[in-house]
């Protein structure tokens, strides 16, 4: 178990910014434990995950990024889901939060008519969220 390539300064960069972040997942919890730990991520998302556990649904409804959001002090229209999976981002579309797709392990056809922002490069998501350079 590795982090995705570029991570790390991705979320060093929504530090800088004062730009919340979290995790939304249909795992449990215990499995994000052990993959933020293993990824030597576990301390920057501490107290930031959120998981089916914690909702009535599980994703594809909205309900576990809508707990997210609220739990950072957001509103929905202004977060960003960055998504790995079409059920994914079918939730994020149902919690009417922008989605990005990234496509670097999943098949860009997955995300069609989910959105039409791709990538495949976390090197390039500071520009696709529009944070200013550096």
């Amino acid at each position: 178990m590795e982090p995705i390539p570029g991570i790390g300064a991705v979320l060093d960069r929504l530090d800088r910014q004062g730009i919340p972040y979290a995790i939304g997942s249909n795992g449990p919890h215990r499995k994000m434990e052990i993959t933020l730990a293993r990824c030597g991520l576990a301390a920057r998302f501490a107290g930031r995950t959120y998981s089916r556990e914690d909702v009535a649904a599980p994703k594809p409804a909205p309900d576990v990024y809508l707990l997210a959001a609220s739990q950072a002090g957001v509103a929905p229209q202004d977060c960003v889901v960055i998504e790995d999976s079409a059920t994914g981002a079918q939730a994020a579309v149902a919690a009417g939060m922008a989605v990005f797709g990234f496509a670097r392990e999943t098949p860009r056809a997955k995300f069609e008519g989910l959105t039409e922002l791709l990538f495949d490069d976390m090197a390039q998501l500071p520009a696709l969220l529009g944070l200013p350079t550096e």
